[in-house]
């Protein structure tokens, strides 16, 4: 692959002895992958879950289907700490279906963050709808579990409609 050094010595083209006939790109060329990919520091990582604080207390997290990766799931657990900086009540979606299984690496780093951030967790989040249509992701949330309890209060739904209505119960129950 190419080294960020070699970016800046610019690219020689592929040419034979017989440099009058140029080399075609062919179709399925994608230079992400020739650069490395995710691996690339030039190029940006992909976003793992988004965040949607517009319906505040109610915050809804996508999945985006991204591979977790070390740069991506920090970030993750970074806006995940963000919810709690306001110090008020709020509730949560993770919307999963789109979410790729995370290798155990990365779900005991889900499992570490809720243990150390139990306290403030039980304290304002009031609870948690996890929006999971298929098996195999309740099973992952399973083995999370396993590691760490859940905090706060918890429901698996299959839709995101019913995921908002459970969470804004909860929120009012708050009022």
């Amino acid at each position: 692959g190419l080294t960020p050094e070699d970016l800046g010595r610019g690219f020689t083209p592929n040419v034979s002895r017989h440099s009058h006939i140029k080399t075609p790109i062919p179709l399925n060329h994608n230079p992400v992958s020739e650069l490395g990919g995710s691996n690339n520091p030039f190029l940006s990582m992909s976003t793992y879950a988004e965040f949607d604080r517009s319906q505040l207390p109610l915050i809804v997290i996508r999945f985006t289907g991204a591979k977790a990766t070390p740069e991506n799931f920090a970030e993750y657990l970074a806006e995940l700490d963000r919810n709690y900086a306001p110090r008020k009540p709020f509730a949560l979606v993770f919307e999963l279906s789109k979410a790729p299984v995370p290798s155990l690496k990365y779900q005991r780093q889900q499992a570490d963050w809720m243990k150390e951030n139990q306290e403030v967790i039980s304290q304002y989040c009031v609870g948690v709808a996890y929006v999971i249509p298929g098996t195999i992701m309740r099973g992952v949330l399973k083995s999370i579990f396993s590691f760490q309890k859940q905090p706060a209060p918890y429901k698996v739904v299959a839709t995101i409609t019913e995921g908002e209505e459970w969470a804004n119960a909860q929120l009012e129950m708050l009022a």
